[in-house]
């Protein structure tokens, strides 16, 4: 079977190819068509959010594979022997390769953070992030995968800017600022994850809940501090209108006056609830198991529970909120990959 084959002094001939005598090699350096006016091969194009795998072997021949999403990604470079269980790990790992090339679909500035960090959480907030909050006013865009969908457009209310606090943060008083939101669907998996600067602040800092207060209270909180205490452990406060409960970790967990990385991984279905703070997790010390049928469709605050009571006392940098249990690595992946910004 003749093809027509552009060689290297791009001379194009209609030969034949063996697979003893014929190899494709990509490097990301040349083109490769096709184009408009060589009608040639050059690159398929990723999908949105998604990769174009180029791979050279000796034997069997090159191939190529398109991944839609990062989960694809991963699957495909390990199965080529990629080392690590992350995006950014296997895509490190494809970097010192000779005979591969990953093509990267064309980001957004809500795919990128500004550490360069590419964000795959359904809801992120970042204040340094001009497509996010504008530096004044008061609306705050979701610049994560959903889109400024209903129910994550927020409304800062006290919440003061400070551009020049590790590029761009929020600064709860601990007075009455919040930022409201809509009813949103958050479904029964849920990792919160956040950059907090905390200062002295007498009983519960809420980081974000979706009720008001009382522990059975139908929906969920997020904070540190138990109830009239200064006592910094990491709190999950959750009930179902009837019953609720609250599961903390041990004292002294947060830091006060230092950046620091927390997360909250909360499974509704199996009633689990997850801690970590600077990419590692820490034991829960208290509180048992999370009651059953916990609300979490409903409108929700950040630095507030229900928009008026237990405000935070602190800075507050980025903010993401996954619709899924992120692993241990991905907790500490994303640390690793945002903590630059904070000084760490």
């Amino acid at each position: 079977m003749s093809n027509l084959i552009k060689t290297s002094g791009s001379t194009s001939k209609s030969v034949a190819t063996r697979n003893t005598n014929f190899k494709i090699g990509v490097d990301g350096s040349s083109d490769y068509g096709p184009t408009n006016v060589t009608g040639f091969y050059k690159s398929i194009t990723p999908p949105s959010g998604g990769y174009t795998i180029y791979v050279h072997k000796d034997s069997e021949g090159p191939s190529i594979h398109v991944a839609n999403n990062d989960t694809q990604c991963i699957f495909f470079l390990q199965s080529f022997g990629a080392t690590g269980s992350t995006i950014n790990e296997v895509l490190n790992w494809s970097t010192g390769r000779t005979d591969m090339w990953v093509q990267t679909a064309v980001l957004t500035s809500g795919d990128l953070d500004a550490t360069g960090y590419t964000n795959t959480a359904e809801i992120y907030y970042d204040p340094g992030d001009a497509s996010s909050y504008a530096g004044t006013g008061t609306v705050l865009t979701n610049i994560g995968t959903d889109g400024n969908v209903s129910g994550t457009s927020g409304t800062l209310s006290g919440v003061a800017y400070e551009s020049a606090t590790a590029q761009g943060v929020f600064n709860f008083d601990g007075g009455t600022d919040t930022i409201s939101f809509n009813s949103y669907n958050f479904g029964n998996t849920i990792t919160t994850t956040a950059w907090v600067y905390p200062r002295n602040e007498y009983s519960i800092n809420t980081l974000m809940s979706n009720c008001g207060p009382s522990t059975a209270t139908n929906g969920f909180k997020m904070a540190w501090n138990n109830f009239v205490t200064t006592n910094l452990t990491m709190n999950f406060e959750a009930g179902n209108g009837t019953a609720g409960g609250t599961q903390s970790t041990a004292i002294n967990t947060i830091t006060e006056n230092q950046w620091q990385h927390i997360a909250y991984v909360f499974d509704k279905t199996n009633r689990t609830i997850k801690f970590y703070k600077n990419g590692t997790e820490i034991a829960t010390e208290s509180g048992g198991t999370p009651v059953a049928n916990i609300g979490t469709n409903q409108t929700w605050w950040i630095g507030s529970i229900g928009g008026n009571g237990f405000q935070m006392n602190a800075n507050l940098g980025q903010f993401r909120i996954y619709k899924s249990l992120r692993s241990t690595s991905d907790i500490l992946d994303e640390y690793d990959n945002t903590k630059s910004r904070y000084g760490l």
